[in-house]
């Protein structure tokens, strides 16, 4: 699994949608904490009100530019050469994120208002290093990405898991503005999902709880990582 840094009010300006409205490249406070303790079964995509995330429109698919390389050191460096004059939350496909981040994950069910999804790596704009914090962001989407940002439906954060952080500790809930976050670690990621009010809180928890690996999901992923270093 992945990790996921939503910090509301400290993740700049735009706060939980902070980077995730840009058009970047051609395409295109909580008042209770729970923790919950993770499942290791995927929720049947059969259950109502969801669909399963392969049926999704994968925005950044064959993304112009794309770099198609096994080795992370060259996608990581390639997709930030690509992008950085249009901020550090660069639209990059799901090919060039599973490179760079091997063994993250995506929910394997999503709401069956949800049509699009939206991947970006994220970097630290002074070193043009992945920012440790969030390294990629996810958007899922009811509407045409970008086209109307009342059309998104969920966002996904993730990034680096601290050392010091619980593996498999469980799941943790925070009522937000406008929402609810949940956020888990796992697999050397800390992952963060924020759904929107109108989302039921089940079927959020339904969607943190079918996450798999991303190279299942996408299309087009599934390539031998060579890890730098």
């Amino acid at each position: 699994m992945v990790a996921l840094t939503l910090v509301l009010a400290a993740c700049g300006e735009g706060g939980m949608f902070d980077g995730l409205g840009e058009r970047s490249h051609e395409y295109v406070e909580g008042s209770t904490t729970t923790t919950l303790p993770t499942s290791a079964t995927a929720a049947p995509t059969s259950s109502p009100g969801v669909v399963a995330s392969q049926t999704l429109d994968w925005a950044n698919v064959g993304i112009e530019g794309e770099l198609v390389s096994p080795e992370q050191a060259i996608v990581i460096s390639g997709v930030w050469q690509r992008g950085r004059d249009e901020g550090r939350f660069i639209q990059a496909s799901p090919r060039e994120i599973w490179v760079a981040l091997p063994g993250i994950d995506f929910p394997s069910v999503v709401p069956e208002e949800a049509g699009w999804v939206t991947s970006q790596l994220v970097f630290d704009a002074a070193s043009g290093i992945l920012d440790g914090e969030t390294s990629a962001a996810f958007g899922i989407w009811s509407v045409v990405p970008y086209s109307d940002d009342e059309g998104r439906l969920a966002v996904l954060r993730v990034g680096q898991a601290p050392t010091t952080a619980e593996v498999g500790g469980g799941i943790t809930s925070s009522g937000v503005e406008d929402g609810l976050s949940l956020s888990w670690t796992d697999g050397g990621f800390r992952y963060e999902l924020f759904c929107v009010a109108q989302i039921p809180e089940e079927m959020c928890w339904q969607m943190v709880e079918s996450a798999a690996p991303l190279d299942g999901l996408a299309p087009e992923v599934s390539v031998t990582v060579e890890a730098s270093g």
